[in-house]
């Protein structure tokens, strides 16, 4: 932590990345890997108030929320040691849905032939005038899938 940061400070990017880098280096974790949250755990009470009266900093934390092999896993980095401190499943828990899910799941119904026919048959032929808005259906979701209404 930089000298001078408030405890309750928010992660910076470069928090974010070695947070990130730590999972990827102690998991293996494969390429369809999501990070949903990257954020401060933020220290309790009692660590702020020895912050307060001695000048010591707490730990510094990351908190991951992060998608891979279809299993929603909780984590936390410790940003002092550079070390990946918990990593666990969270069974029976979806991760919300990502920004770049939602972008993927455009392409994939602009890309659906019964989708452009369904456009044609309404005088629609430019793709480029169409926006595809997914929704997540939530607690519908079924097993390792990711299901959205498009």
């Amino acid at each position: 932590m930089t000298a001078g940061a408030h405890p309750l400070d928010p992660l910076d990017a470069g928090e974010v990345e070695r947070a990130v880098a730590c999972v990827r280096a102690a998991r293996e974790l494969g390429d369809a890997v999501r990070f949903v949250f990257v954020e401060l755990r933020e220290p309790d009470k009692a660590s702020l108030a020895a912050c307060r009266a001695g000048g010591v900093l707490p730990p510094r934390q990351a908190a991951l929320v992060v998608l891979a092999a279809g299993r929603t896993h909780e984590a936390l980095v410790d940003l002092d040691r550079d070390e990946l401190s918990a990593w666990a499943v969270v069974p029976g828990v979806h991760a919300a849905v990502t920004a770049d899910e939602y972008a993927e799941a455009e392409v994939a119904v602009k890309a659906d032939a019964g989708f452009r026919r369904a456009l044609a048959l309404r005088g629609v032929h430019d793709l480029e005038l169409v926006m595809v808005d997914t929704w997540s259906v939530g607690l519908f979701e079924d097993g390792d899938r990711r299901v959205g209404r498009a």
